[in-house]
């Protein structure tokens, strides 16, 4: 039963990316509990996935007290994840595939938001309506650089570059601080800023080093 629900979980996993270069199911309990659809432990090691244009270069992650559609998992019908449930693990991010992943539809949104947060108002411009083309990212131990181009509604672009030295606040709170922003559009930012990632987020590591970031935590992952 445990090799079936591994499978079901495989195909489940490559249904949920773009691609995935290595993947290594585990699952850990006995038969009379997955009988029931409660697989008390699952742990997954993973290399080279994209996930909506993001990279991610590798990860271990352990899934504990699951529960799944086992009957229709057994009449050939896709795994669906029935309740809410922890994961943790520790993924690691290399600055080749960060650079890869600067202008997908998840991490350009995020980047923008952010941004848009240190400086909610420019004059009489909507920043929403700005745009920002990343370019460049940069890693070093415990700070993080980005260059791009932004450019306004009426298509005035500026050459923009973003420098933040990036630390655990709390389990679930960045802390960027020293923080820089040069563009000739984007006046009056803070020195710092923080972060909040949610109550589902609950981190117990960040560290940056030269070309790489390590994450190691939790996250609650809905159905």
């Amino acid at each position: 039963m445990g090799k079936i629900i591994s499978l079901a979980f495989r195909l489940w996993l490559r249904s949920q990316t773009d691609r995935l270069e290595h993947l290594e199911v585990k699952i850990s309990g006995k038969n009379r509990q997955i009988l029931t659809g409660y697989i008390p432990k699952v742990a997954l090691a993973i290399e080279g996935a994209i996930y909506q244009g993001l990279h991610f270069t590798q990860g271990c992650i352990i899934g504990e007290n699951i529960r799944i559609n086992l009957g229709q998992v057994i009449k050939g019908k896709p795994l669906q994840i029935l309740e809410p449930i922890t994961a943790r693990g520790e993924i690691l991010l290399a600055e080749r595939d960060l650079q890869t992943s600067l202008n997908s539809p998840l991490l350009a949104t995020a980047l923008k938001d952010f941004l848009f947060n240190l400086v909610p108002t420019q004059g009489d411009n909507n920043l929403e309506d700005w745009q920002i083309n990343w370019q460049n990212i940069e890693i070093q131990p415990q700070e993080i650089f980005l260059t791009g181009i932004l450019t306004t509604p009426d298509e005035n672009a500026t050459p923009l570059r973003l420098q933040a030295g990036l630390a655990l606040l709390s389990p679930s709170q960045l802390r960027l601080f020293p923080l820089a922003i040069e563009s000739s559009f984007l006046k009056q930012i803070p020195e710092e800023f923080h972060l909040d990632l949610g109550a589902e987020v609950q981190l117990e590591e960040l560290n940056l080093s030269t070309g790489q970031i390590f994450i190691k935590g939790g996250i609650i992952v809905n159905p």
